[in-house]
């Protein structure tokens, strides 16, 4: 990083939010972070109610989520130019290699998370969304990070968390390890998706929307599995899917985080195929980190950056992290093209949806978002009028019965298949 962005990143906060306007409020599905943000004195009893309220087809996202205290299919995204009297907010996304040290050159957690409040506060970072954030009955990354940044920046930080699983079990390493978001002013609507397709270990993806002062963009923290690429490859199948239902219609959706998988994976393709781009396909080709925005959000992107990789921030990780700074824009316009069903299947069973035009293809489905009771997906990549069939499937393997349905780009439809 140059020079000239560290003193572009000395300019005030209120110049800095200035340049970012109000997105999209992230869907419709009720929001289960309540009892949890800011030290609220709801009981945990409240809490649960809460979470069981927002239960669907995509998983029981009440299990593990924890939040605490504290919006042409070719055509690229905007760039602004970088001469704006001041800079931009920034976007980061780091994952913290649990509770490691090792090729960090730091002694202790409490200076490995001053020296990434430090960067975030010259960087004017707003969000952060972090992989590999670990505990243990003595450290809390994430209470640990937040406070750094508190101490650092003055203002005040909430984040969120939801467990995955427990990492290096039954080693002296072992501990609690998940998702999470951290923000300047506020996180709402806090959810957790439980991928229907698993590893070898347990896998979430945590979603919240950003204060209207920070653009009421929606932000989903992913870390996806590594070593199985079917698993990976459907669990960006999920994060697409799921985040652009709930973000119908204004799109403004954000997903960061570490994918296992480089550009060109099928993994990668999957979130480009179903109208994501990636803010950070500038960076070097190999990273496996990425942070990628539906092409109708509003938002304009300025530049994108490694961060965390010794030039001029130390390293904090094994991964460097990856960094876009934005601005508002008016985001492409899309056709939307919904397809939707009141019908269900047995408990803990999913829907999904094949067919003849891309995104859609034969061979493999999208998974449909229970979203108000009912489930749907929506794609804004099929062009307007262009004619598709379909079919509904039951957890990918049972096919609805009878002839293929018909749609056309831009329809919504309202189906109810049997199985």
């Amino acid at each position: 990083m140059d020079s000239s962005r560290n003193r572009r990143s000395r300019a005030g906060l209120l110049g800095l939010m200035a340049s970012l306007v109000v997105a999209c409020t992230g869907g419709s599905a009720a929001p289960v972070d309540a009892p949890f943000l800011d030290g609220s004195p709801d009981s945990a009893e409240a809490g649960s109610a809460q979470a069981e309220a927002s239960t669907d087809a995509i998983g029981d996202s009440s299990q593990d989520l924890e939040a605490q205290a504290d919006t042409s299919p070719e055509a690229p995204i905007d760039v602004v130019s970088e001469d704006a009297a001041a800079p931009a907010p920034a976007l980061l996304s780091i994952n913290l290699h649990c509770l490691k040290l090792e090729g960090t050159g730091f002694s202790t957690h409490e200076e490995r998370f001053a020296a990434i409040a430090a960067a975030v506060n010259a960087e004017n970072v707003v969000a952060i969304a972090v992989q590999e954030a670990c505990s243990t009955s003595n450290q809390v990354a994430m209470e640990m990070l937040r406070d750094a940044l508190q101490a650092a920046t003055g203002v005040s930080w909430k984040h969120a968390f939801a467990l995955s699983h427990v990492a290096w079990q039954g080693t002296p390493d072992e501990a609690q390890e998940g998702v999470g978001i951290l923000a300047r002013e506020s996180l709402t609507d806090v959810q957790e998706l439980e991928f229907w397709h698993q590893g070898a270990l347990r896998r979430v993806a945590l979603g919240a929307t950003l204060a209207p002062s920070l653009g009421g963009l929606r932000l989903w923290s992913v870390h996806f599995e590594v070593g199985d690429p079917g698993a990976s490859q459907w669990q960006a199948r999920e994060t697409a899917a799921w985040t652009l239902a709930q973000a119908d219609p204004s799109f403004g959706v954000l997903v960061a985080g570490d994918f296992n998988a480089q550009e060109g994976s099928p993994t990668h393709a999957a979130l480009l195929g179903f109208g994501f781009r990636d803010l950070t396909d500038a960076l070097d080709s190999t990273r496996i980190d990425h942070i990628l925005a539906h092409r109708g959000a509003p938002l304009s992107l300025i530049e994108a950056h490694s961060i965390f990789d010794g030039n001029p921030w130390p390293v904090v990780s094994d991964h460097h992290g990856v960094m876009v700074r934005f601005a508002s824009g008016a985001g492409e316009p899309v056709v939307v093209t919904r397809l939707a069903t009141s019908v269900s299947g047995p408990s803990g069973s999913h829907l999904s949806i094949r067919g003849s035009a891309l995104p859609l293809t034969w061979a493999q489905g999208w998974p449909a978002a229970s979203v108000g009771g009912v489930s749907k997906l929506v794609m804004t990549e099929l062009p307007k009028g262009a004619p598709f069939e379909y079919k509904w499937l039951l957890d990918e393997t049972t096919w609805q019965s009878g002839t293929n349905l018909t749609a056309a780009g831009g329809d919504t439809t309202s189906d109810l298949p049997t199985f």
